[in-house]
């Protein structure tokens, strides 16, 4: 697997929206506008260029219906549709074990390549349940397509797999997520529980810089930003690479 690094394409953008945020939080915004801030940080706005490059109803058709173009390649996954993704799971999986996730992240353009090359890998390797966004503002987020498992070792294989599989594809990447391939396609995270990966990291993420903002008025975004690093060290989490941890359960 690629051996995260400071300067890799997921810990960038992720610095590049905690930067904005921090920024934010320097003008006295809260918690409660920085962490939606952060979470839909990596997105591909909705607007004319997108319009131009992406026809966002064909995409919302490709997410919802591309599974079922192959007759019998997820025979005993059951499929689900809620209002905005289309998942499909094992019928005998306990949804509590499926804290491990992985996540692929390809430009949206790219989805139609990368889709039936995932679902392949999800019926060779099992993976218990997999969910890919079913409008079109959800191919257009980064975290688009994304695959539940058991175990953190299963995750990382199931990582190894992907980013051979899918090297090559143009990736749009997904910040707050531990980056598995030389170009952020592929990544992980492992859900507290009671919530999401990226849930979780944006609202401490948000929380700590607030904090900071409060105590260093007038500061520079730099500077909020380093002071937040550490509280959000002392949560347990990389804010550096942001791979989940492996030795800890987050609370």
């Amino acid at each position: 697997m690629h051996r995260p690094a400071p300067g890799d394409r997921l810990p960038l953008l992720s610095r590049r929206a905690l930067l904005r945020a921090a920024a934010l939080a320097g003008c006295g915004h809260g918690p409660d506008v920085l962490a939606p801030l952060l979470y839909r940080a990596g997105a591909v706005a909705l607007g004319p260029r997108a319009r131009r490059t992406h026809d966002p109803r064909w995409l919302a058709w490709l997410a919802v219906s591309s599974a079922r173009a192959t007759p019998g390649l997820l025979e005993g996954w059951a499929p689900q549709t809620g209002p905005h993704w289309q998942s499909f799971s094992r019928p005998d999986l306990d949804r509590d074990r499926l804290r491990h996730k992985v996540y692929v992240s390809p430009l949206p353009h790219a989805l139609s390549a990368a889709l039936p090359v995932v679902l392949r890998v999800v019926v060779e390797l099992q993976v218990p349940s997999i969910k890919v966004g079913g409008t079109a503002q959800g191919v257009l987020r980064p975290d688009k397509l994304v695959l539940h498992t058991t175990s953190a070792a299963r995750a990382d294989a199931l990582a190894v797999r992907l980013a051979e599989r899918l090297a090559g594809l143009p990736a749009q990447g997904v910040p707050f997520t531990g980056q598995c391939d030389p170009v952020g396609l592929v990544s992980r995270g492992t859900d507290p529980p009671g919530t999401s990966w990226r849930a979780f990291v944006t609202a401490v993420a948000a929380a700590e810089l607030a904090a900071a903002a409060a105590q260093l008025p007038g500061a520079r975004a730099g500077e909020v930003l380093e002071l937040a690093v550490t509280g959000i060290a002392a949560a347990g989490l990389d804010s550096t690479t942001w791979q989940p941890p492996r030795d800890r359960v987050l609370l």
